[in-house]
């Protein structure tokens, strides 16, 4: 039995108490040795009551087995510059990449709106980290965003005391209300319940991994947690953020079309009214000219160069609104190709569909 060093002390000194009284039991005499009596001290002949009580020995914290390193997730912990301890956490509570139907069957009763898109939760307890395996390496930056972000809801309700989540909490909230009216966190955390209780460990698992330029306590605190936190937010960036600007800018090009057009078909509809006049002065023209209404040749030729001359005109300005249809055209199929690339990447973090 492995001791502690009080009880090995306690051993020893037991032991040789015991030593020395079988020694003095040995005879080396003829006779009985005479006993020389001694007075007692009034100290010593008090009765000690007290019992030496036996040491306890130290409880041992037990700590939760971390999950195997598989290569999945050594591609999504090479990337996110943990801390040792971040490293544990995350591995403590146990994460595992699934599919879309055990990411719905797993993470259930989520305080999120209907159309939100779950990619991740932590589910306490028993304290598991369910993952959305993400194939696409165009966003392959989210999963390992992704996976810190649910790395700190464990930080948030395993690892903080309720008078740090309420010290987080308000740093958290003043560094949210500085954003941009249209950051994309915004939307983000508007899908999230509004609860006091839902908020903070969002804005702490949002901010921690999506967020640049946090207060120096916010970052000292992830510090903890992050080697490089700048990396995971680059990451986000390179991944949610670029889906969100690609988002905005289709919407942008999207007004932008349908305004121009509007211009081209305004334009087209002078183009083809100015056409037809011209062609009702030409055939009035010729038919003046059969009937011999131009007696003098200059009045023949001022109305004929006249009508050439807005002929030439008409023929440049639809020249002009051709190459414009043509440069429209090619922006319809840029903004198509766009289009097609939001789709994509909307699909492989799409784990609403079957």
């Amino acid at each position: 039995m492995k001791r502690s060093p009080l009880n090995l002390l306690i051993a020893l000194f037991l032991a040789s108490s015991f030593a020395l009284t079988g020694c003095s039991a040995q005879n080396f005499f003829d006779g009985p040795p005479s006993l020389i009596p001694t007075e007692l001290s009034e100290e010593s002949t008090e009765t000690n009551d007290s019992a030496i009580e036996p040491a306890q020995p130290e409880p041992v914290e037990t700590q939760k087995p971390l999950a195997p390193i598989t290569p999945s997730l050594e591609l999504l912990i090479s990337e996110a510059s943990y801390t040792d301890l971040g490293l544990e956490i995350f591995l403590e509570n146990n994460p595992e990449i699934v599919n879309v139907q055990e990411l719905k069957s797993s993470c259930t009763n989520l305080n999120v709106a209907s159309e939100a898109n779950v990619l991740g939760c932590f589910v306490n307890p028993p304290g598991k980290i369910f993952l959305y395996g993400i194939t696409d390496a165009r966003v392959a930056g989210a999963a390992v965003v992704i996976a810190a972000h649910e790395m700190l809801h464990a930080v948030w309700y395993l690892e903080l005391s309720e008078t740090e989540r309420d010290t987080f909490t308000r740093l958290l909230k003043k560094h949210f209300d500085s954003l941009p009216q249209d950051h994309y966190l915004r939307e983000r955390l508007a899908l999230y319940s509004q609860s006091s209780d839902t908020i903070p460990t969002e804005l702490h698992s949002i901010l921690g991994t999506e967020a640049a330029n946090l207060s120096i306590e916010l970052e000292v605190h992830y510090q903890k947690y992050f080697k490089n936190r700048a990396a995971v937010v680059a990451l986000a960036d390179n991944s949610f953020g670029y889906v969100d600007r690609l988002k905005k800018q289709i919407k942008d090009i999207s007004a932008n079309i349908e305004a121009q057009r509007s211009l081209n078909e305004t334009t087209r509809n002078s183009l083809e009214s100015r056409n037809t006049i011209l062609n009702t002065d030409v055939n009035n023209f010729n038919e003046q000219v059969a009937a011999g209404g131009y007696s003098k040749k200059s009045d023949y030729d001022r109305m004929k160069k006249s009508l050439e001359d807005r002929r030439t005109e008409l023929t440049r300005l639809y020249d002009v609104f051709n190459a414009e249809i043509v440069a429209f055209n090619s922006s319809i199929a840029d903004y198509n190709e766009m289009v097609k690339l939001s789709n994509e990447l909307n699909a492989a973090l799409n784990t609403k569909s079957d």
